[in-house]
């Protein structure tokens, strides 16, 4: 801002501003240790801070008053006093009213959060920049976090190959453009196993990947930022055309997609370490797609409306098709194949199934309630093949499974508990 701007701000916030919002435009933070606190105002005029109450209403008076600066339009007003006892509100005014603010027990941090360290940290690093885009082309290995600013196209030329080695990370904030051929594939990995995955986040335009290999790539884990994910796409709408996610490293999700619509078409999910493909509120579609060996969940979405057909599920150790926290899953054309559980309905989702060959199951269909704020669920199966699955059905009481146009009503009592113990 010009100082003509910044004033004209100070006083179009402070004139707009709405009284009863002022109290959570002041922010105190008191030290206990040190018996400091901190005072920031991100209020549009100066306030008086006058007193603290303390425990039982004492109040603690300070004289003089600390007068906090305005909020600026760029960073809060501020000042430090020290304080007997331990406060839980501050009193102040904002011209001829007083108010209280709470107080957080907590000392008051100027350090960066993980996002601008990942920054800073990145911008001595240089990116292939071809105008506004960065264009990766040949083979590169990344010691330190790689970031991309938002608004930018990343593109990967064919046969690019991407190693994420001493706990680096891959972050996006453009949308990505993977350009790789069926014979010669674009890779993204880490040779030493102990990367810090490849995440695509909050794009304003969708992401087109093709013949794109993930593999040995691990989860966000810095401060407090943490991901379940190797691959991840936030609020970053996003289409796969044969790829492959193989051999995750020690974390919940080979892909996890959240808040986006997506299509995967044609890509194989291997060895993941837990479940396959997540999917958290999202729309979108599963195309012909292959699962082999998931360590916990092949396909597993909350809160999505999903189209999932023509794919083979194929050794999963709990479900090959879960739907959650009220999902809409309509499944057709495909094969399940050695799993703990076929098929998965909770939480008030719904899932139809329609020419479906299951094999070797431990339970065919689960239908349950796990989260007791949402409510029970449905299937509806039609043209299902079953073969040596031991228990056709474990269904709890509220929901229901509707096999070939026969309607079964649970029966169950507190389902998810025998399942999860």
């Amino acid at each position: 801002f010009s100082e003509v701007n910044r004033e004209k701000f100070k006083k179009q916030f402070a004139a707009e501003a709405n009284p009863a919002l002022t109290p959570l435009l002041v922010h105190a933070y008191f030290d206990k240790s040190t018996g400091q606190m901190e005072i920031l105002n991100h209020h549009g005029s100066e306030i008086s801070v006058f007193g603290a109450l303390i425990a039982d209403n004492v109040p603690a008076s300070f004289s003089p008053r600390i007068e906090v600066p305005a909020y600026d339009g760029i960073n809060p007003g501020r000042a430090s006093v020290q304080v007997q006892g331990e406060p839980y509100k501050v009193v102040f005014s904002v011209g001829n009213e007083t108010m209280e603010a709470e107080v957080s027990h907590w000392s008051f941090s100027d350090d960066l959060t993980t996002r601008q360290q990942l920054v800073h940290a990145s911008e001595s690093l240089a990116l292939p920049w071809q105008g506004d885009s960065v264009v990766y082309d040949g083979e590169y290995t990344f010691e330190t976090d790689v970031y991309i600013p938002s608004n930018k196209k990343v593109v990967f030329l064919p046969g690019t190959k991407i190693n994420l080695t001493k706990g680096a990370g891959f972050f996006s904030f453009s949308a990505i453009y993977s350009e790789g051929e069926e014979d010669n594939p674009v890779e993204v990995f880490s040779s030493d196993k102990t990367s810090q995955g490849f995440h695509v986040l909050q794009t304003s335009e969708r992401s087109v990947l093709n013949h794109t290999r993930f593999s040995h790539l691990g989860s966000i884990n810095k401060g407090g930022w943490q991901t379940p994910s190797a691959v991840t796409f936030y609020e970053a709408d996003v289409d796969f055309y044969h790829c492959i996610f193989e051999s995750n490293v020690n974390c919940d999700d080979a892909l996890n997609t959240v808040r986006s619509d997506f299509l995967a078409d044609n890509c194989q999910f291997i060895n993941a370490f837990a479940d396959a493909f997540d999917s958290d509120f999202c729309t979108g579609k599963v195309i012909d797609c292959t699962f082999l060996n998931s360590g916990n969940d092949a396909i597993d979405f909350s809160g999505s409306v999903v189209t999932i057909s023509g794919c083979k599920i194929i050794g999963v150790d709990d479900k090959a098709i879960s739907g959650g926290e009220n999902s809409t899953l309509f499944v057709e054309n495909c094969i399940i194949e050695k799993a703990t559980i076929g098929v998965a309905s909770k939480d008030l989702s719904h899932v139809e199934l329609n020419n479906i060959e299951m094999t070797n199951t431990v339970y065919g269909f689960v239908i349950f309630i796990k989260k007791p704020e949402y409510g029970p669920a449905t299937i509806i199966a039609r043209n299902i093949e079953m073969k040596d699955n031991m228990v056709l059905h474990q269904i709890e009481e509220g929901s229901k499974l509707t096999f070939e146009g026969t309607d079964i009503h649970g029966r169950e009592k507190d389902l998810a508990t025998k399942l999860y113990q």
